[in-house]
């Protein structure tokens, strides 16, 4: 079987849609599987290189920047155009072709239909028309994607939402039957805003628990910080890794899980790493960096794994201490969080992996 996906990462586009479509790789790596991706600047891309990787040259129309519709560089036909010289060069009849873009919709899935059988298009969104035969978004639950999907998908499309859906590392899946020990009091955090964090949230996030421990009588709290390797401030936080010995930063590391499951406490960005938050049974504090977060932030509230503190405009640093103030008087609350984590994700009924067959 031959399949290609279309996937992009740079510093504003971030690196969650190129993992997560590395992550479905790795489940079919006995077939022939391509990725083509532009040449952005942060890209992700020899994260690729394992596969086909077919890299091509950005266009000079468009400056991206946080807008979505400026991701591709250039208007969709002209993307579409790239890709399909790309198809026509390798000369391969591709069985599946996988998009995970916010700037892809039908008018560059129209061009080419003709050179797939079958499209699968991940997404995050329900407002962009699609023609694909396979629409996935773990985001929204099914009753939210039956209704939504019918809307901007072709009569046959099938539709897969909800947790069921999660596109996970499969390294995940070793916590499947698992329990979690609970600290008595609040010994480890784990700070991660994503694999760019254009916005630089990481900084005062950490500089806020940095200010906490200092205030606290019990010993100090491990604070891990997960850098990626798209974040253009490496150095600037080895800076606060000699300074302190409570920090610890972790650059661009394979699988984060580890480090969530072992800790008491995660602080976050809204998005996919919600999902291995829950998968390890990790409670977090969580900030809205990006207007397309807050479509999922009520299911994790509901859930209750999560305390959320804010959008990066609203004065979250001040919550994050309250709220740290108040978990270190009250660890049982984490131990709560946990076990809700456990009730909301489980991964036992994972569908995604079937999809292709």
């Amino acid at each position: 079987m031959n399949i290609v996906f279309r996937v992009d990462s740079s510093n504003f586009i971030g690196t969650g849609h190129l993992y997560r479509c590395l992550h479905l790789a790795n489940c079919f790596r006995e077939n022939n599987i391509y990725f083509i991706c532009k040449k952005h600047p942060y890209n992700l891309n020899q994260k690729a290189s394992e596969y086909n990787l077919i890299e091509i040259e950005n266009g000079n129309d468009i400056e991206i920047n946080l807008d979505i519709q400026t991701w591709l560089g250039e208007n969709e036909i002209k993307d579409a155009d790239k890709v399909i010289k790309v198809l026509k060069e390798i000369d391969i009849n591709v069985d599946w072709l996988i998009v995970d873009h916010y700037a892809i919709s039908s008018k560059w899935e129209n061009k080419l239909r003709d050179f797939a059988k079958k499209i699968l298009v991940i997404d995050d969104f329900t407002t962009r028309n699609h023609n694909c035969d396979v629409i996935l978004n773990q985001q929204i639950s099914e009753r939210v994607g039956n209704n939504e999907y019918k809307k901007v998908v072709p009569e046959d499309c099938r539709i897969c939402c909800g947790n069921d859906y999660l596109i996970l590392n499969k390294e995940y899946f070793k916590y499947k039957n698992i329990t979690k020990k609970h600290n008595k009091i609040l010994s480890n955090i784990v700070i991660f805003m994503g694999g760019a964090d254009t916005l630089n949230t990481t900084q005062p996030i950490l500089e806020t628990c940095i200010e906490f421990n200092k205030k606290i009588k019990h010993p100090k709290i491990i604070l891990d910080v997960i850098i990626g390797r798209a974040n253009k401030n490496y150095k600037l936080f080895k800076g606060y890794e000699e300074k302190y010995e409570f920090v610890k930063i972790h650059y661009d590391i394979p699988f984060i899980g580890d480090l969530l499951f072992k800790c008491d406490l995660s602080i976050g960005a809204i998005g996919t790493t919600c999902y291995e938050r829950c998968v390890t049974l990790t409670p977090s504090l969580c900030v809205c960096v990006a207007e397309n977060q807050m479509t999922i932030l009520d299911k994790f509230l509901k859930a209750g794994v999560m305390k959320y503190l804010g959008t990066v405009n609203d004065n979250y640093l001040e919550k994050l201490n309250n709220i740290l103030e108040f978990v270190i008087e009250n660890t049982n609350e984490l131990k709560i969080m946990s076990e809700k984590c456990g009730e909301f994700v489980n991964i036992r009924n994972n569908k995604t992996y079937s999809l292709l067959n």
